[in-house]
């Protein structure tokens, strides 16, 4: 079956040029909140998390780290640290951490904002349970 093999190259190729195709326009939504609303409005703040996030998902992890950082501050100060947009930044760092190779760092991240989540959503909740998950997935690909 190596035609579907083919398929999936060409469409992952595809999908990686419409992806950067966003780059673009998504620096200028971000330049245009900022220019609507100001640079710390939550609007502004969201256009650049998203940004962020296409930079990931890009592989582009310096890029995403930096914006990442930059919300964080901002919404800590805007929305507060214990804001679900707030620690959804904070879980998404440390994954940049992760891909950056920064195992320790992403790993004290993870751990802090596990117990920040238990307070404020839980210890049953998806939000937990899913840094609980992240901290074992991590913690079992490095001792391989």
């Amino acid at each position: 079956v190596p035609c579907v093999g083919l398929y999936a190259a060409i469409f992952l190729s595809a999908v990686a040029i419409l992806a950067v195709n966003w780059i673009w326009p998504a620096n200028e939504i971000v330049e245009e909140k900022k220019s609507a609303f100001g640079e710390n409005h939550p609007d502004t703040l969201t256009a650049m998390y998203d940004l962020a996030t296409l930079y990931f998902k890009l592989d582009k992890y310096k890029e995403s780290h930096k914006l990442v950082n930059e919300v964080i501050e901002k919404r800590k100060v805007v929305l507060g640290e214990n804001h679900p947009d707030t620690l959804e930044a904070i879980n998404n760092l440390a994954i940049t951490y992760y891909y950056l190779g920064k195992i320790e760092e992403s790993l004290c991240i993870l751990k802090s904002l596990y117990n920040k989540a238990k307070i404020v959503f839980g210890d049953k909740s998806k939000f937990t349970n899913n840094i609980v998950n992240t901290i074992c997935e991590i913690e079992n690909n490095t001792q391989n």
